[in-house]
């Protein structure tokens, strides 16, 4: 009885931790990720909100990380991982993106 409340909790936080609080808006966009003194890595986001977003990663980040996005023309963006499995992250912004900001990426992946 104790382990399938476990479960069930388990599998609860899973599903809160999947919710999406805001519109999410699929992308394909390089960016960088810096967290603390790590190299700046690399990444695909492939969707975006004003409170977070998803992105491709060769390198598995623990819930909880602290990470900076970079993407060009816009500052950056403070985030802490939220999940990472099979090569996507899932991260929340530290402060919800300006709907502007959210514009000016998305202006960026229209220019040629």
């Amino acid at each position: 009885m104790m382990k399938n409340n476990m479960q069930r909790r388990s599998a609860d936080a899973e599903l809160e931790s999947e919710r999406r609080y805001a519109t999410r808006i699929n992308i394909r966009l390089q960016a960088d990720l810096k967290r603390g003194e790590m190299r700046t890595l690399s990444v695909l986001l492939i969707n975006l909100s004003v409170s977070g977003c998803r992105f491709e990663s060769d390198i598995a980040l623990l819930p909880d990380c602290a990470l900076t996005l970079h993407i060009n023309g816009v500052e950056p963006i403070a985030a802490k991982v939220k999940w990472s499995r099979d090569g996507l992250v899932g991260c929340h912004f530290d402060a919800p993106l300006h709907v502007a900001t959210c514009n000016k990426i998305i202006r960026k992946l229209r220019q040629p």
